[in-house]
C-alpha cells in the first residue's frame, strides 16, 4: 500500500513525512524554505506522491536488491538535480557491473565496498572521480539505512575526499602563451574553437558552461551564465571577449554561440595547444586557472569567486598559485 504523505515544515526546510508499513516515521526533504516557496514544495510533493504508485517504497521485511533500490532511490529523491541524479546513476551502474544488479544491499559488506573502490582504477577513472563516486555510494546507502533496509553503511569508511592538489609546483599559462594559442588557432581559421577559447581564457568559463551560452546572453559589459535549469550567474565580460565577438553578426540571438560538442572542442583545443607549442593535460581547466589568478591581481577575492562559480577555498586549493612573472621581476630598490 503506499503511504499519504503529509507537507511539513522542519525548521529552514520543508520535509515530505508519511509512516511506513512497520509503523516507522519516515522524512523527506524537499529544499530550503529559502529558496523554494511552499506552492513548489507542494508540487514536488505531488511529485514524490505519484512516483511512490508508480514504485513503491521497498519495505525492511522484504529482500532490496541494487536495481531495486534504484528504482525506489530515485523516486525517493525529487529533491536533486538532474545532474546530481545522472551522476547517481553512473554510481549505481559501477555497483551493478560489479556486485550484479541482483546483489542484496543487507549482503554488501565494507570488504565488497573497498574491492568496489580498487575495480574502479582498474576501469581507467581517476582519482577524483572515484572520489566522488565513493560520497554518492555513501549518500545511497545512507538513505537505504534511512529507509530501514540495512542497519550499517559499509562505504561509510571509505575514503571519498580527493587529495589536495599542490599548486604551488603546477606551472601556469601566460598571457604569451594565450595570445600565441590565439594567433595558432586564427591561422586555421577554426572559428568555432576561436570564440570558444576566447570566453573560456577571458570570462573563466567551464567548458560545459561555454557550450551553453546564447547570443542573447552577452551583454555590453557582463555575460550571463547559465548554470542550470534556473540558476544563473553574471561574469565580467572582458575586452578581448568583445573584440572577437565582434566580428560575427548573429542571424538569430536565441543561437549556440559555439557549435561544437564537448569531444570536438576537446579534441580540436589539443591539436591547437600542440600547433601553438603548448602542452597541457588539460587545456580548458589551465584557461581557467589563469583567469582566476589574473582576475586576483585585480579584483577583490568575492568578486572574483562570485564570477568564476567557485568558493574561496577551491580557489586556494585548487587554482591558486604564484604567477611566473613574479620570481623574474626585479625587487624595487
Amino acid at each position: 500500500m503506499t503511504p499519504q504523505l503529509k507537507l511539513q515544515s522542519n525548521g529552514r526546510y520543508w520535509c515530505a513525512c508519511w509512516r511506513s508499513a512497520d509503523g516507522k516515521r519516515q522524512r523527506r526533504s524537499l529544499g530550503s524554505k529559502a529558496t523554494v516557496p511552499r506552492g513548489a514544495a507542494e508540487a514536488a510533493l505531488f511529485r514524490l506522491q505519484a512516483r511512490l504508485i508508480h514504485h513503491p517504497v521497498v519495505m525492511p521485511s522484504q529482500s532490496c536488491t541494487l536495481q531495486r533500490w534504484e528504482i525506489t532511490y530515485f523516486a525517493l529523491r525529487p529533491d536533486i538535480s538532474k545532474g546530481t541524479a545522472a551522476l547517481h546513476a553512473r554510481t549505481f551502474r559501477y555497483l551493478m557491473d560489479r556486485m550484479g544488479h541482483d546483489a542484496s544491499l543487507a549482503a554488501i559488506g565494507k570488504g565488497h565496498a573497498a574491492a568496489w573502490r580498487a575495480w574502479l582504477y582498474t576501469q581507467g577513472i581517476g582519482e577524483q572521480t572515484i572520489c566522488c563516486h565513493v560520497r554518492n555510494a555513501k549518500t545511497i546507502f545512507s538513505w537505504a539505512i534511512d529507509s530501514g533496509l540495512i542497519d550499517q553503511n559499509p562505504f561509510s569508511k571509505l575514503v571519498g575526499t580527493p587529495p589536495r592538489i599542490d599548486t604551488s609546483r603546477r606551472d601556469r599559462l601566460d598571457r604569451a602563451m594565450i595570445d600565441t594559442l590565439l594567433c595558432s588557432i586564427y591561422t586555421t581559421k577554426n572559428w568555432e574553437l576561436y570564440k570558444l577559447v576566447a570566453i573560456c581564457a577571458f570570462a573563466g568559463l567551464r567548458l560545459s558552461e561555454a557550450l551553453r551560452i546564447e547570443w542573447d546572453d552577452i551583454q555590453a559589459d557582463r555575460l550571463v551564465v547559465r548554470t542550470g535549469k534556473t540558476e544563473r550567474r553574471v561574469v565580467r565580460l572582458e575586452s578581448e571577449v568583445s573584440l572577437v565577438l565582434g566580428f560575427y553578426t548573429p542571424v538569430n540571438l536565441s543561437a549556440i554561440l559555439v557549435n561544437l560538442t564537448p569531444s570536438q572542442a576537446d579534441k580540436s583545443i589539443r591539436k591547437a595547444f600542440i600547433a601553438a607549442g603548448v602542452s597541457w593535460r588539460r587545456p580548458f581547466q589551465a584557461l581557467r586557472d589563469w583567469r582566476d589568478v589574473t582576475w586576483r591581481e585585480k579584483y577583490p577575492a568575492w568578486v572574483v569567486c562570485s564570477w568564476m562559480g567557485h568558493s574561496d577555498k577551491v580557489s586556494r586549493e585548487y587554482y591558486l598559485s604564484v604567477p611566473k612573472e613574479h620570481y623574474d621581476e626585479t625587487p624595487a630598490s
